[in-house]
């Protein structure tokens, strides 16, 4: 076909297409459908006009190239949705056994779990009255720091001293009972052993001799029975001494009194066990927990323990378990103190830092970590 000649366009059935000539008169072909089956060519449109009845050939230059644009921008949307999707799947989204192996690694592995109370070792010091009295003074104030013997309080003692005072006079009087006997016993051998040596020569009789005999045995007894007599004194001038020292509070151990209930004038029984003063200790700091008996196989001496107090469960403190009982006891209810549930248990104690921000008395949970 010649220069600005028109070509033949090709028609599909049932559709209506458009396309550009060839040519410089850049005519457009327009496709009729026919009723026989098939493709049919047909002669394309001069540029002075379309057909009647049809579009100008600007205005469907125009409406195919905005249909045109909106695909593009729809396949480059979808394009680029496509490769975001599959960088996202690709990089981003990790993998199972890595995210299941990071958990891992943050989170330890835990045995087992139970509850404890933070204590120390061998307990606070309840100090009570072993006697009856009246409080006379109280050197020692709450809070303050004591050494081991020192006094925390005094109780009314003039009876006691008195008492002492007089043990001590009964002593010294058997210890002269005894010295007197002693010399009359010494007097009486030496007369013995003379008489014995006289009877030999037969200077005396033996009469004389058996009556200087029974003298000098006579007198060895009743010497005896003042050195028991002088040993007994002694012994009650020692209770009467004890006596007076019980009447004295000591501090049992070095430690801070950090409860003091009772006042100077006050009056203490032992019988109704008052307690007069608490203090604790200088000691490490342990912890008490109640092992299940279902995990009492997973935990022994020696394992690391994680202790959180109850209420704080971003602050933890590290232990290391020091003993499990042997024994098992019935589990007691924190509800109710004076029940006891069906669950046994084994108490384990946990040794923590000195400087550990744990107080006396604060319940934690203890993990114990593989």
């Amino acid at each position: 076909m010649g220069r600005g000649s028109s070509r033949s366009c090709v028609m599909r059935p049932d559709s209506w297409e458009r396309r550009f000539c060839a040519s410089r008169t850049i005519a457009v072909c327009f496709r009729k459908q026919i009723a026989s089956s098939g493709w049919r060519t047909g002669a394309c449109c001069p540029m002075n006009g379309p057909p009647p009845g049809e579009t100008p050939i600007h205005e469907s230059t125009g409406m195919d190239h905005t249909k045109r644009s909106r695909r593009l921008w729809a396949a480059g949307l979808l394009g680029s949705s496509l490769t975001l999707g599959i960088l996202w799947i690709a990089v981003g989204v990790p993998k199972a056994e890595e995210s299941s192996d990071a958990a891992e690694r943050i989170a330890p592995a835990i045995t087992a779990a139970a509850r404890g109370t933070v204590d120390v070792e061998g307990g606070l010091y309840r100090i009570t009255a072993v006697r009856d009295g009246i409080v006379a003074e109280v050197p020692a104030r709450e809070g303050a720091y004591v050494r081991k013997g020192d006094v925390l309080a005094l109780l009314d003692r003039r009876q006691e001293e008195a008492a002492v005072r007089i043990a001590e006079q009964e002593v010294s009087q058997a210890e002269d009972h005894h010295k007197l006997l002693e010399m009359k016993e010494r007097n009486l051998s030496k007369t013995y052993e003379r008489m014995r040596r006289a009877a030999a020569g037969k200077a005396v009789s033996d009469q004389a001799l058996e009556d200087a005999r029974n003298a000098y045995e006579t007198q060895a007894i009743e010497t005896n029975s003042a050195a028991t007599a002088l040993n007994i004194a002694r012994e009650r001038l020692e209770m009467a001494k004890r006596e007076v020292s019980l009447r004295e509070i000591k501090a049992p151990a070095d430690g801070v009194v950090i409860r003091q209930a009772v006042k100077a004038g006050e009056a203490v029984s032992s019988q109704a066990m008052s307690e007069m003063f608490v203090l604790l200790p200088d000691g490490p700091k342990i912890v008490r927990a109640d092992i299940p008996e279902e995990y009492l196989n997973l935990v022994g001496p020696g394992m690391t323990v994680e202790i959180i107090p109850e209420g704080r469960s971003t602050q933890t403190v590290l232990g290391r378990v020091g003993r499990v009982s042997k024994v098992l006891t019935h589990a007691k209810s924190t509800e109710n103190p004076g029940e006891r549930s069906d669950i046994r248990t084994a108490n384990c104690i946990i040794t923590v830092p000195r400087d550990a921000p744990l107080a006396i008395g604060q319940r934690v949970v203890v993990r114990v970590l593989k």
